[in-house]
């Protein structure tokens, strides 16, 4: 007799990441997966049907799609949502937004009414939880009324019988080479407790967690960087790195005292940081890091800078403050205050 699958949906799905990872898992289970994916972005389902091939697939507005529709068994073990969150997150640098473009968590409930859902694991930046009403005339959240839309979210989960349980959880702590921080929901509708996975690695794995000996090392960025694959020089283009850019390189290079590789964070709430620890989080649009690579400067006027590859060392002279200078791999994220960090470090 066969076995009946369990039964998944992926709304806002991307590139197949979460299903692969609830893939992973249920198969570590002894189970078989049925996938149900939904996107309004043509271009996401078709990277992910090519990932997960045997899955369900719509290009539907989460805001207008009928669950029952597009799951007629009626019922999901498992729901997973990942709703925008560029509209809560604090990489936005206090652009305009409005209510409508951050209702997606609202529409979520409409496939906990329509549908008999087990389990729920929603990801979201941790900003979300401070979702609130926005000003109509300034276009910007309400800052003394933060928070308020989330905890009605909330209230509504329990009144719909699930029991939400979230917390901030970093992708590096669990074996991924980058930063990436994020809130994480987990709710049950069968009154049992969620069950939250315990950190796999850590920063400095020696200080602080001597209850879990089996702790390792955060990932570095350098492990996962082809760097085989050679960026465009920050020197000599047609169009001059703005002056924040060239001061998150400049801050880089004190704080990380060059030539030691570095990332640069080019968005406006990281800093530098060294190759040894993972990257930070990359989102969809990219242009978030910098890797510079080594270069000969010369410590003297009129100096350019050359590819040690390709040049050889300039003319030394014996003058005070003379010599070279070689700068080593840096990544610098393309954000609007980040600033450039080494290449042992995550992204």
């Amino acid at each position: 007799m066969a076995r009946r699958k369990f039964l998944v949906a992926d709304l806002l799905c991307g590139a197949g990441g979460s299903s692969t990872g609830a893939e992973r898992a249920l198969n570590d289970l002894g189970l078989e997966m049925e996938l149900v994916c939904v996107n309004h972005w043509p271009t996401a389902i078709e990277t992910h049907q090519l990932n997960h091939p045997k899955a369900r697939h719509f290009v539907q507005d989460i805001a207008t799609v009928r669950p029952h529709l597009i799951v007629p068994e009626g019922y999901l073990d498992l729901l997973m949502a990942s709703p925008t969150c560029t509209h809560h997150s604090v990489a936005r640098g206090g652009k305009p937004t409005s209510d409508q473009q951050r209702s997606d968590p609202w529409h979520i409930i409409t496939w906990l009414t329509e549908l008999r859902v087990k389990r729920i694991i929603i990801e979201n930046v941790w900003e979300f939880t401070k979702w609130g009403p926005v000003d109509p005339k300034t276009m910007r959240p309400i800052k003394e009324r933060e928070g308020e839309y989330f905890w009605a979210w909330i209230e509504t989960l329990r009144r719909l019988d699930f029991d939400p349980e979230w917390k901030k959880l970093n992708a590096a702590d669990f074996g991924d080479a980058t930063t990436r921080s994020r809130f994480i929901l987990m709710a049950r509708s069968d009154k049992r407790r969620v069950a939250w996975p315990m950190p796999t690695h850590a920063r400095r794995p020696d200080e602080g967690l001597s209850l879990f000996p089996t702790v390792k090392p955060w990932k570095p960025a350098r492990d996962i960087i082809d760097w085989n694959i050679k960026g465009r020089s920050i020197f000599n283009r047609k169009k001059p790195l703005a002056p924040k850019t060239l001061a998150r390189i400049y801050a880089g290079a004190v704080k990380h005292s060059w030539p030691e590789p570095y990332l640069v964070i080019l968005r406006n709430h990281m800093s530098a940081q060294g190759l040894d620890l993972p990257l930070p989080t990359i989102a969809a649009n990219g242009t978030h890091i910098g890797i510079a690579q080594p270069i000969l400067l010369a410590n003297r006027n009129n100096n350019v800078a050359k590819n040690p590859d390709e040049a050889p060392i300039p003319c030394l002279t014996t003058a005070p403050g003379g010599g070279v200078a070689v700068t080593e791999p840096l990544v610098l994220s393309q954000h609007n205050s980040g600033a450039p960090r080494a290449a042992s470090d995550p992204l």
